[in-house]
């Protein structure tokens, strides 16, 4: 069991690359929510440089996802990477005027 997930998550790091190698393809709508989902688990296993990764592709291909926004923040949080999670939340709100939780993150990211 163990060893089938691992096999999962190369195949999912091979994706991200093959994705970031070919960045100029469109990709379609339904692959936002797999990175996005992706995304969640690499911030899970604080993996957190493969997070920006995947939170970066969500946001190519869908620009105006609030969540995805404060998602790449919360993973430049944990990176101590302030100024950078800031500008993510702070897009996140201006997408979604009442996203609560981008505007707690960003005021305590301050």
């Amino acid at each position: 069991m163990v060893n089938r997930i691992h096999k999962l998550l190369i195949l999912n790091i091979i994706s991200i690359i093959f994705a970031l190698c070919f960045s100029n393809l469109a990709l379609p709508e339904s692959s936002a929510e797999m990175y996005y989902s992706l995304g969640q688990k690499y911030m899970e296993q604080s993996k957190f440089e493969l997070a920006v990764l995947a939170f970066k592709k969500v946001i190519e291909v869908s620009p105006n996802w609030a969540e995805a926004y404060n998602s790449l923040g919360m993973s430049y949080y944990q990176l101590f990477k302030f100024d950078d999670a800031i500008k993510q939340f702070d897009k996140a709100v201006e997408l979604d005027q009442y996203y609560t939780e981008a505007k707690i993150n960003r005021n305590r990211t301050m």
